[in-house]
């Protein structure tokens, strides 16, 4: 079922969509109310759109457009990643209480790390505005910096950026003058940077970035997480107009009509569904090896494995099967359902995406107990930690490539800071 196809399909049945809607919301209600701590955590858009996939699913299964096997598949390895999600539990109290006192040394070599942090953030992106155009503006926003040898400086800008964001967030509330001044340049470029990435969601990223600095350094930042959520309403209205805004640019469209389209961009959390399951299409898409899965990144980033020696991306492929297109530059995210099925089967699926709510559920767990008395540089390694696995449920393999991204350019970050903590210390 393509775009087209369901965007007529839904409008034909949009009563029993609402009512398969709602029953998603209740489930998803009852299943995560103890476990959201905030509307800003990145973890509550996961399950906003998991949540939304799943009303695909049953509105699918209510039209009889999905075969029971496939929709018993969904189920079981649904259910298989709520289990694993459920199984390191945070808790609000401990979250709040821990190391209430402590308090992270720095000194002047962070804020130069930060200089060189964030002038690579800078210059980058420049780099790709110069080279590729501006994704605001660009028909295929998706395929900016796609091109070109630009492939490095992506990877590289997905590890600085939240880098340089979180720096941004400690030196703005600096005592001193020049730091603080230094940090509202660089959120400001932040802010230009999200607006021209032409995503709906990138201001929203910027504020899910806040809070959780606020938590790992809630020894200092408790009183302004308490502004942060007091005001959250007028905080989300924000971002949903920003997001308006954006469509309206990229679409020329009326208010009404961007508010419809940003509607519909919900519900399309399920496109990966509506367009594998009809038809048996995720039967035609390609399998990969154990390797290849969880290794084929890294081995193809340091040259062992050639690009041709890797399957096409299923979002891709997928997306020409629905479409019957070809060489699309973009396509549905492939959620840990059609990823595990198509490499593992059935089963196999299932334990992959039992596995994939054990890492999540873990990671999270690790970063919402950190020990606050730990270096900014370690903080940081955790939150990077914590944003690739977090999109797990939507993107296994988006999760590997950050993953794969830390490991090959945050020991540079760290040796950086290390030479810049030695001369330091040898000034002193």
């Amino acid at each position: 079922m393509s775009y087209y196809e369901f965007s007529v399909f839904l409008a034909e049945n949009v009563d029993t969509y609402s009512k398969c809607l709602l029953f998603s919301v209740l489930i998803y209600s009852v299943i995560l109310y103890r476990h959201s701590l905030s509307i800003f955590e990145p973890l509550t858009f996961v399950f906003l759109g998991s949540m939304f996939g799943f009303s695909v699913i049953l509105l699918l299964h209510q039209t009889d457009q999905i075969s029971q096997y496939y929709f018993f598949q969904y189920l079981f390895s649904q259910i298989a990643f709520f289990i694993g999600f459920l199984c390191f539990k945070v808790t609000k109290n401990n979250i709040i209480q821990r190391d209430a006192n402590s308090e992270t040394p720095s000194g002047n070599q962070l804020f130069y790390w930060y200089l060189i942090i964030s002038s690579c953030f800078i210059i980058m992106n420049l780099v790709i505005y110069k080279v590729s155009g501006i994704p605001l503006f660009s028909e295929y926003r998706l395929a900016v910096g796609t091109g070109g040898g630009l492939g490095l400086l992506k990877r590289v800008l997905r590890i600085v950026t939240p880098a340089s964001c979180y720096l941004s967030f400690y030196f703005l509330f600096s005592s001193k003058q020049r730091y603080r001044f230094c940090a509202i340049i660089v959120l400001l470029f932040h802010c230009i940077v999200t607006i021209l990435s032409g995503s709906k969601s990138a201001f929203f990223s910027i504020l899910q970035l806040f809070f959780l600095y606020c938590i790992l350094n809630r020894n200092t930042s408790g009183r302004v997480l308490a502004i942060f959520k007091k005001y959250q309403v007028y905080i989300i209205l924000i971002a949903v107009f920003m997001s308006i805004l954006t469509i309206i640019i990229q679409g020329n469209m009326a208010f009404r009509e961007s508010f419809a389209a940003l509607l519909f961009r919900f519900v399309s959390f399920g496109d990966t569904y509506y367009m594998a399951y009809p038809s048996a299409l995720i039967e035609y898409l390609s399998k990969a090896d154990f390797i290849t899965v969880f290794f084929g990144d890294l081995l193809r980033t340091i040259r062992i494995f050639t690009e041709d020696m890797a399957p096409p991306g299923i979002g891709f492929e997928l997306y020409n099967l629905a479409n019957k297109s070809v060489d699309a530059f973009a396509g549905p995210n492939p959620r840990h359902n059609i990823y595990g099925y198509v490499n593992f089967g059935f089963w196999g699926g299932i334990l992959f995406s039992l596995g994939c709510g054990l890492i999540l559920s873990f990671t999270r767990r690790s970063l919402f107990s950190t020990n606050l008395n730990i270096t900014h540089d370690r903080k940081i390694l955790i939150l990077l930690c914590y944003l690739s696995v977090v999109s797990v449920e939507t993107d296994p393999p988006s999760t590997i490539m950050y993953l794969n991204n830390i490991i090959l350019i945050y020991p540079i970050l760290l040796l950086i800071n290390n030479l810049l903590t030695c001369l330091s210390k040898k000034r002193i």
